[in-house]
């Protein structure tokens, strides 16, 4: 009986490194905002809100996308890099740093998933709320921007909800929905962050 004992206790280690092998962490998919311009890193640029990790899924569709490399980015290596697979016009920059990529997807549509500009816009207790839904996974996600120009400056609040719809009508007035929650619930104090 000790002999079995004593296989097991040898078994167990063998047999946490193969399933630690055979079943590896899911990457994340990181989402660039359409149109968007800036650092790799800036995790305002991404519909999470959540800049990517090593690892990660990075996927940036639609015009106007301006995204920056350098060697201040922590992260070395992606999954998967897929720029404007389906439409747009995506500008990758790396000006500095080294990124390994598992794979690389590109090409075009020569369109944007995303709207030019707001859908809807609507005024509510002195603040502009413009809703701007992007195509998500085949459907539309609810986004927006909360603005009030404060001592001559106009300040924005950019908010992204988890809430998808089959048509960007219904996106767009969910958008507006949230918006005056947010509003709401927050006030100036939203511009604080």
């Amino acid at each position: 009986m000790k002999s079995k004992h004593r296989f097991l206790l040898r078994a167990i280690p063998c047999l946490t490194t193969i399933l630690a092998v055979s079943h590896p962490s899911h990457a994340a998919t990181q989402s660039w905002i359409a149109g968007g311009t800036g650092s790799f890193q800036d995790s305002t640029k991404y519909t999470s809100g959540i800049a990517p990790v090593n690892g990660d899924i990075v996927t940036s569709d639609g015009a106007g996308s301006n995204i920056t490399f350098d060697n201040t980015s922590p992260v070395t290596s992606l999954a998967t890099l897929s720029l404007n697979v389906t439409s747009g016009a995506t500008v990758f920059n790396q000006s500095s740093g080294t990124l390994s990529l598992g794979t690389l997807n590109f090409g075009g549509g020569g369109g944007s998933a995303a709207p030019a500009g707001p859908v809807k816009e609507a005024e509510y207790n002195g603040y502009l709320i413009k809703a701007t839904p992007y195509q998500e996974s085949g459907q539309w996600q609810t986004c927006g921007v909360v603005s009030r120009e404060i001592g001559g400056v106009t300040k924005e609040h950019r908010f992204i909800r988890a809430d998808r719809f089959p048509s960007q009508d219904q996106a767009a007035d969910q958008a507006i929905v949230k918006g005056r929650q947010i509003i709401d619930q927050q006030g100036e104090r939203m511009f604080d962050a």
